[in-house]
């Protein structure tokens, strides 16, 4: 797998900021579904999010900059398009890495969210940094320090023009450092995203080694 990053036309840029489905369908035009269902097993051929890195302090801030991460067969679709790429960092158990994180703050049956809440309250951290912290634990790290405060930002998403309100996502903004506890989760987070609302543009996970 391989990350390539996309940079949008500065004009467009705060248009598509508030209408990530329109991304999704770009990409879907230009690399076929997001994840097929070959043989009965279905694989993650592409995700993608607008780069965490670029919006970590100011998550109101429209992003240029968008992340396809791309398998090797969907990679050819997408690579004459990027203006950078790199490998996806996978490291070993124990390692301790360096996280950029855009998660969806929606419930859903493996991401207990309400927990998230409960527990925040219960010891006084934010409602976003409890969301962070069972994302995180979720794609198999754990003992997170985080850069700072974890951010939040609606987004009013238009899957249907013909709808008379828009779909409300909230996504939350981490970066930091964390332990890899659990390298098997970890794998799966990489290769297909973690929470829900993926096809929307969350739950891509950014490592690098610490020190680089």
């Amino acid at each position: 797998m391989r990350d390539y990053v996309i940079a949008l036309d500065p004009r467009i840029a705060p248009v598509i900021a508030q209408d990530w489905y329109k991304v999704h369908k770009l990409l879907s035009d230009q690399m076929g579904e997001r994840v097929s269902d070959a043989g009965g097993a279905q694989e993650t051929r592409w995700q993608f999010c607008v780069d965490p890195r670029s919006l970590i302090g100011d998550p109101s801030a429209p992003s240029r900059f968008i992340v396809v991460r791309a398998t090797e067969a969907a990679a050819p679709s997408i690579e004459r398009l990027a203006i950078a790429s790199e490998d996806v960092h996978v490291p070993a158990q124990g390692d301790r890495v360096r996280f950029w994180l855009g998660g969806s703050a929606k419930v859903s049956a493996s991401i207990d969210i309400p927990a998230a809440r409960f527990a925040a309250s219960a010891s006084g951290m934010s409602f976003e940094e409890g969301c962070a912290r069972v994302l995180l634990a979720k794609s198999g790290l754990s003992e997170p320090s985080f850069d700072g405060p974890v951010s939040s930002r609606r987004y009013d998403v238009w899957k249907d023009r013909r709808a008379s309100r828009p779909i409300v996502k909230h996504g939350v903004f981490a970066s930091g450092e964390a332990d890899v506890s659990d390298l098997a989760a970890l794998s799966v987070a990489l290769a297909s995203g973690v929470g829900r609302d993926r096809g929307f543009g969350f739950g891509v996970l950014i490592l690098e080694p610490v020190g680089e």
